[in-house]
């Protein structure tokens, strides 16, 4: 039963508490909301593979916008993008401009939205060349790493390099200067965000020639939020993303956007830890607690037995 239990958390990526309450059937209170409403999620305009507007086309598309449309289908409900400057999303959101965007859960974040179970996790990583003879990224030396100016995986390398004299990062404008200074020889590895990184690798074809070190600079949780006045919405959510994973469309996206270089996606948050470890005491408690019943009850009929 309990391999059952982690099972269960490790595959869909939840605890056993938010996994039983996210597998109801939506109640007619949000069935009526969702005939009544068309749910408007933010997207940022300019944010391959996650979500961008196609310059030919005009359309909304990236991996976000599937992972909604997918909820349009399972919830039978309308979810229209509305594309921002990154920067605005949660701003429009907190104005109650839109129903909901996608976020990284920090804690300001966390004090002003409600957040569903999580998406993905945002994790910076290193990428080097397939026969490189390192393999973490804990027992690297004397490599340049090209890495973009200002970002988050520029910022997190600097703390985690701190002590480490031996690892140059080397400034680039974009993700596209990164790989063309590898392919010339002149880093010896890319700094970034391992999905865009993937994404970068599916579109050039170029998977087979590199790998990812084991271990991430940095990492952040990443899913739905919407404002705290709407748990409506937010049980619908989770109960429309639990549905997601359960039938696999997670990993059919996945490798639409990023082919066989698909970044990691299984985690389990400390919240869930500690409600498995609470169960397991709890089914622990239970049965030691039916166990003495047992065992009191033995007791007394035999004793009944003895005086007769």
């Amino acid at each position: 039963a309990f391999i059952k239990v982690w099972d269960i958390t490790n595959k869909y990526e939840v605890d056993l508490f938010e996994y039983f309450a996210y597998s109801k059937e939506l109640s007619q209170n949000e069935k009526r909301f969702l005939e009544n409403s068309v749910i408007h999620y933010g997207i940022d305009m300019d944010d391959a593979p996650f979500a961008f507007t196609e310059i030919e086309s005009e359309l909304n598309t990236g991996l976000l916008v599937d992972y909604f449309n997918q909820l349009s289908v399972t919830l039978e409900n309308n979810f229209q993008p509305v594309p921002y400057e990154s920067y605005h999303l949660a701003v429009k959101l907190k104005e109650g401009e839109i129903d909901a965007a996608v976020l990284n859960r920090t804690s300001v974040n966390e004090d002003v939205f409600q957040f569903t179970q999580t998406l993905y996790t945002e994790r910076s990583k290193i990428l080097v060349q397939g026969d490189s003879a390192f393999d973490s990224i804990h027992n690297v030396h004397h490599m340049s790493v090209a890495v973009i100016a200002g970002s988050t995986a520029h910022h997190a390398a600097n703390e985690f390099f701190s002590n480490n004299e031996t690892v140059q990062l080397v400034l680039t404008n974009d993700l596209e200067e990164s790989f063309y200074l590898l392919g010339m020889g002149q880093v010896d590895a890319i700094l970034g965000d391992e999905a865009k990184i993937s994404y970068h690798l599916n579109q050039a074809i170029q998977s087979n020639f590199f790998k990812f070190l084991e271990g991430s600079i940095y990492e952040e949780e990443v899913a739905i939020a919407v404002n705290q006045d709407q748990t409506e919405l937010f049980d619908i959510l989770n109960k429309g993303i639990l549905e997601l994973k359960k039938n696999d469309q997670f990993s059919h996206i996945h490798s639409k956007w990023f082919g066989s270089f698909i970044p990691e996606s299984q985690y389990i948050t400390g919240g869930g830890v500690a409600a498995n470890v609470l169960i397991i005491i709890l089914a622990l408690t239970a049965l030691l607690f039916i166990w003495s019943q047992t065992v009191t009850n033995t007791v007394t009929i035999r004793t009944q037995e003895l005086q007769e």
